[in-house]
């Protein structure tokens, strides 16, 4: 087979014989050439915080440090959010110590108010009790005029009295000889609803106009 091949080659032209070669040789190449392209493509490392990675590798850790990213920007929203909530709490918590406060002023100005007020009451029954100290009763009977018009000197004697509710009580009227009004009260027989008595100077001629009926006290 050896002799064949090599009278083949005597029978060829040299020049076809070197074509063939170097058509050859350019295939080898190429293929050669492709197959260590790709293999170093794969092969291709990368140095990334002093590690080497490779073409997949890369695509790995590309893909996982965008994953972490995107949940840092998650995170970060989510803590604006609460930022937020927070800030709104905190407003409302100051609003709502300012309005205590604003509270507790009032409450320490009414307090004042009140403690004021009782010792005006305080200073007014001890002048009540003052004066009503100074009128004393007399040993005269005390005189019951049911209700009606009446007049002093005839019905009842000139006198100071203390006038006070012999029923549940109502209006009292009295006035002098010319028809002038000297009293204009109402006399009830339970503090709760007002005055109890009545302190008066009734002289001759005063007309009495009782509404309910009345017992007249002599005082000094």
């Amino acid at each position: 087979m050896q002799t064949n091949v090599i009278e083949v080659v005597k029978k060829k032209p040299l020049w076809l014989i070197v074509v063939c070669v170097l058509v050859l040789l350019g295939i080898v190449y190429f293929i050669g050439h492709s197959i260590g392209h790709s293999e170093g493509l794969t092969d291709a490392t990368v140095k990334i915080d002093k590690q080497k990675y490779n073409y997949d590798k890369l695509v790995a850790a590309v893909k996982n440090k965008q994953q972490h990213l995107s949940t840092i920007n998650e995170d970060i929203s989510a803590l604006s959010k609460e930022q937020e909530e927070l800030s709104d709490e905190l407003s409302n918590a100051k609003e709502a110590i300012s309005k205590k406060v604003s509270a507790e002023n009032e409450l320490s100005t009414l307090k004042s108010d009140i403690d004021s007020r009782r010792n005006e009451i305080t200073e007014l029954n001890d002048e009540l009790s003052s004066l009503q100290g100074k009128i004393k009763e007399t040993k005269e009977k005390p005189i019951i005029l049911p209700a009606g018009q009446f007049t002093v000197g005839k019905d009842i004697q000139a006198g100071r009295y203390k006038v006070v509710a012999a029923g549940r009580g109502g209006n009292l009227f009295v006035y002098d000889s010319l028809g002038n009004n000297l009293v204009n009260t109402i006399i009830y027989s339970d503090k709760s609803n007002g005055e109890t008595e009545y302190v008066t100077n009734l002289d001759d001629d005063y007309v009495i106009d009782a509404h309910y009926s009345f017992k007249f006290i002599p005082v000094e």
